[in-house]
């Protein structure tokens, strides 16, 4: 079975046919904060048309309930009804699913697709998703909304409160830098000593609310995935202030939970590929129920 694989993002989409367990071509193409429902789909049919796909898998950044799409903040012009009302005008098969969830579904099979495994995963980019797995499945929760954890409300210091990706996901810092004039996206490369402190109180942040996922939920291991959670765990002064932060927030009995990235360079992507034998394969249909 060919699969055209999707990974939206609010500034990019990669996608790339997967066939036999490989992939037989990958791609990208940029995405306006402006694009709406209509702009969009225009890219999909190309791609859908070009590639001759017999199932279409995509990886959103929104929250999909009851197996529709009910909005993407980061791409607040798509309408998701609107939306996926056209994918249906495909006449292909397809399945939309929240992105994080796609990257825990692709790391628990590069993980050997345990029945007992158990980790968070926590996907600072654009904002932040996450996705919780229990005993080998994806824990959904009542509306599919388990794992949002960018959405945890965190005081402000002025009296009022924020989602916790605000002080330090990718829109959360460039808004910090743009006001100061930096560019956010030489966050890693700058040399004022402003920035590096700015950077690494956003990586402090990050390392604290990873505590409190922690102390609440206890998982056996906390994997970080996405753009800025690469910077935060690869930038050696930024992975120091992760865990530092996370070290000096966490409990006693998670204070040695691993943290590490995710494994896979595209688990998104992947795991968007993998929605396609769902139905097929009983341990992967197991761990998507």
């Amino acid at each position: 079975m060919r699969v055209l694989a999707m990974d939206l993002g609010a500034s990019k989409m990669q996608y790339g046919l997967w066939q036999s367990g490989r992939w037989s071509g990958m791609g990208q193409t940029e995405i306006k904060h402006s694009t709406d429902a209509k702009a969009l789909l225009k890219i999909i049919y190309g791609l859908a048309d070009a590639s001759k796909a017999d199932c279409i898998c995509l990886s959103v950044p929104g929250f999909v309930v009851d197996g529709k799409l009910a909005n993407m903040p980061n791409l607040a012009r798509v309408d998701g009804k609107r939306f996926v009302g056209g994918l249906h005008k495909l006449g292909t098969k397809f399945f939309v699913e929240n992105d994080v969830k796609c990257m825990a579904l692709a790391e628990w099979v590069a993980r050997g697709g345990k029945a007992d495994d158990d980790f968070l995963l926590v996907a600072p980019g654009s904002g932040i998703g996450g996705a919780i797995v229990r005993e080998g499945r994806l824990a959904r929760g009542a509306h599919n909304v388990a794992g949002e954890v960018g959405h945890l409300k965190v005081c402000d210091g002025k009296g009022g409160w924020v989602d916790w990706e605000t002080g330090c996901s990718g829109f959360g810092i460039e808004r910090k830098f743009a006001r100061k004039g930096w560019d956010a996206k030489k966050i890693l490369h700058s040399r004022n000593p402003s920035a590096r402190k700015m950077a690494a109180a956003a990586a402090g942040c990050f390392g604290a609310g990873l505590a409190g996922l922690a102390n609440a939920l206890d998982p056996e291991e906390i994997l970080v995935a996405g753009s800025v959670g690469r910077a935060y765990m690869r930038n050696a002064k930024l992975r120091r202030a992760v865990l530092a932060a996370y070290a000096q927030n966490a409990i006693l009995p998670v204070k040695k939970t691993p943290v590490r990235c995710v494994s896979l360079p595209y688990p998104a992507l992947t795991g968007a590929a993998l929605l396609g034998q769902g139905k097929k394969n009983a341990k992967t249909r197991r761990f998507l129920s």
